[in-house]
């Protein structure tokens, strides 16, 4: 909590009417602000220094003071909302207002304000305009892990930042070339080669070669990681590298499912870094810039190997309010959004 918690929560506890001023005793700030007695009068004494309450201590034993609030709740809260929304941040506006029981008509007036922010918005960073996508959630995200990620949201965002070996295209019902640009296997399915696509980066620029894919399958394969999709593997003999940019598998049983494997959950991590929830690194189009339990930044990754990702950035942040407001972006519109765009780039492309 901070001092604008601090005196929003004091506020509430104490003012009910017009009347803003009121008996109170330290006793009662410490349990308003959860804290001891002694942090309680260093929180009062900064609220004076910000001149937003005057305090007048009491005198004599079981005396009250008197507290005097200078700021009424319904300009402080707007102001507050205004300044954290004119700076861009958004989360701790959210924060903010999830943290505090606020009345409502306020309450209404503060998320209209900040609902205005969502959805599609250009904006001019350092003369360089920027299109950004802000999207509300219900809930907190699961895992991005792509051997883990099984909830369509997960898996859809898992999929912006980590890339397959191929990808199927559920139209023709075919598999198509993504970073491996081609494979073979043997007539019964025991033996395939997945040959890598050369200039391909992770986001930190390292260069994906089939010793990544090697980690990525030993990460599945190996029962001691506990994943999902570890039985995709169950029949797997060994998995190596032929070249730098070759990789070969070999099954004790035909496999001919491995291409509808590999374009689902084994998507490639680096080899340096691995899969960890506060180090995502792949090589998809968007990268991770900023992860926490209430926000997901995403920026384009200027050197995707595809084409150009037409929005600079994804964010989305924690807010089941506004999930729920009418024509306000959710992550499903947004799903919707990026597939037909994705459609109309592949339709665009095949026209020249």
């Amino acid at each position: 909590m901070n001092a604008y918690d601090y005196y929003t929560e004091l506020y509430l506890a104490k003012v009910g009417g017009e009347e803003r001023q009121f008996a109170i005793s330290i006793a009662e700030c410490a349990e308003i602000f959860y804290c001891s007695a002694r942090n309680a009068k260093l929180i009062i004494h900064k609220l004076e220094n910000l001149s937003w309450i005057q305090w007048r201590s009491g005198r004599g034993r079981g005396n009250k003071s008197q507290i005097h609030f200078l700021k009424e709740l319904d300009t402080f809260v707007k102001e507050r909302i205004n300044a954290l929304v004119s700076r861009q941040q958004l989360d701790q506006a959210l924060a903010f207002l999830q943290a505090h029981t606020l009345p409502q008509m306020l309450t209404n007036q503060c998320w209209a304000r900040v609902k205005k922010e969502f959805g599609y918005q250009t904006n001019q960073n350092k003369q360089k305009e920027q299109d950004i996508l802000r999207i509300p959630i219900n809930r907190q995200l699961t895992t991005l892990d792509p051997a883990r990620a099984a909830i369509t949201t997960e898996s859809h965002l898992s999929r912006q930042i980590f890339d397959c070996l191929v990808n199927y295209k559920v139209d023709s019902d075919t598999f198509v070339p993504h970073l491996a640009h081609y494979w073979e296997y043997a007539l019964d399915r025991t033996e395939w080669r997945f040959y890598l696509r050369k200039g391909v980066y992770f986001h930190s620029g390292h260069e994906l070669t089939a010793r990544d894919v090697v980690f990525t399958v030993q990460r599945i394969a190996d029962p001691v990681n506990h994943l999902p999709c570890h039985w995709y593997f169950d029949t797997l003999l060994k998995v190596r590298q032929l070249h730098r940019y070759v990789v070969a598998l070999t099954f004790s049983k035909p496999t001919p499912a491995l291409l509808y494997f590999s374009s689902l959950n084994l998507a490639i991590l680096a080899s340096d870094t691995g899969y960890h929830p506060k180090q995502m690194i792949g090589t998809g189009p968007f990268k991770i810039v900023h992860s926490s339990n209430q926000l997901l930044l995403l920026a384009r990754f200027a050197d995707y190997f595809r084409e150009r990702a037409l929005l600079d950035r994804i964010e989305l942040y924690v807010a089941p309010k506004l999930v729920g407001a009418k024509k306000c972006m959710t992550y499903r519109k947004f799903r919707r959004i990026t597939l037909h765009m994705q459609s109309a780039l592949k339709k665009r492309a095949a026209a020249t």
